[in-house]
């Protein structure tokens, strides 16, 4: 059984049904795994997530968010399942997807990918010596692992 199949077959305890659309939001700090988890357990649904638009690029960041949040409000359908990706830093466009999703019938789940912050600061150094990654200031990755934890209780 994959982590998928896991958290589907929890429905009798959390709710999650197999048979209906379901929004999962994946949330941590930058760098902690986000993606990786995300390849690992979900990769057959799609994805909506910042980092695949600007690579960790900053200045990028503002104007892509912005294409992003309009395009999640698009494919929140309650058609198909989807996954998102968002650091919960910042929770309100976590909380207004979650709203929008519940709106049109689906579930949703949030998924906390704790990683320890020495692993974050060093997975930032990893992608970006691969050569397909911006350096993100360590601060960022800093604040963000700090925040996400903290705000995560909020979506429960």
């Amino acid at each position: 059984m994959n982590f998928k199949q896991y958290i589907l077959s929890l429905n009798e305890t959390f709710g999650i049904p197999t048979d209906k659309p379901i929004l999962i939001i994946l949330t941590g700090g930058i760098a902690s795994g986000k993606s990786t988890a995300y390849k690992q357990y979900f990769s057959e649904m799609p994805i909506l997530d910042i980092d695949l638009l600007t690579k960790g690029d900053f200045s990028k960041q503002t104007k892509k968010s912005i294409i992003l949040q309009n395009k999640t409000e698009k494919e929140i359908s309650g058609k198909n399942s989807l996954v998102y990706t968002k650091t919960g830093a910042f929770p309100e466009k976590i909380l207004l997807n979650i709203r929008l999703a519940k709106q049109k019938g689906m579930k949703t789940a949030v998924i906390f990918v704790d990683t320890p912050l020495k692993q974050a600061l060093q997975n930032n150094i990893d992608r970006t010596n691969n050569g397909d990654w911006h350096l993100i200031p360590e601060n960022d990755i800093i604040k963000t692992n700090k925040l996400s934890k903290e705000n995560f209780k909020i979506y429960i």
